[in-house]
C-alpha cells in the first residue's frame, strides 16, 4: 500500500494516508468551507461527496478510502483553521 504524508505548516502533527486519497480536491473544497464550520459538518459534506462519486465508481471508494478521506477532510480543515489564527493573530 502506498502512502502520501499531509505535512503541515503550522506546527501540527503530518497526517500519513493512502495515496489514492484525492486531497487536492478536499483542499480546493475545504478552502471555500468557512474555519468556523463545525467538524460535524465538514465530515457530513464530504461523506456525501463520497458516496455521490461512489455511485459512478465504488471499486474505488471501499471502507478505509473512505474513512481515510474522512480523515484528511478533518486534518485539511484543522489545518485551515490554524492557518487562520496565525494569520490573524500577527504570527504570520
Amino acid at each position: 500500500m502506498e502512502t502520501q504524508t499531509l505535512i503541515s505548516q503550522w506546527g501540527r502533527e503530518p497526517l500519513t494516508i493512502r495515496a489514492n486519497i484525492p486531497t487536492a480536491m478536499l483542499q480546493f473544497h475545504l478552502g471555500r468551507t468557512h474555519i468556523g464550520t463545525q467538524d460535524g459538518e465538514v465530515l457530513r459534506d464530504t461523506a456525501r461527496a463520497i458516496r455521490k462519486a461512489a455511485i459512478a465508481n465504488p471499486e474505488a471508494w471501499p471502507r478505509q478510502v473512505r474513512r481515510d478521506t474522512l480523515r484528511a477532510a478533518l486534518w485539511i480543515h484543522h489545518e485551515n483553521r490554524a492557518e487562520y489564527v496565525c494569520v490573524m493573530s500577527g504570527r504570520f
